[in-house]
């Protein structure tokens, strides 16, 4: 449990940091027009991917 806690911390502050920093952009994007709604889904796609790289670098360089 002391191995793993601190790189599961460190993923979930990583997914927490993408995480939200892509829905401020997603829901601001949202709210502006309805026009925006495929950047807005951009934005989305690449926090999720940003979230994953992230996820596979933390793993792999611990």
């Amino acid at each position: 449990m002391s191995i793993v806690s601190p790189v599961w911390n460190i993923i979930y502050s990583l997914g927490l940091l993408m995480g939200i920093g892509g829905s401020v952009l997603f829901s601001t994007l949202r709210g502006q027009s309805g026009q925006n709604q495929k950047k807005s889904n951009e934005y989305f796609m690449a926090a999720v991917i940003g979230v994953v790289i992230l996820a596979i670098v933390t793993w792999r360089n611990l």
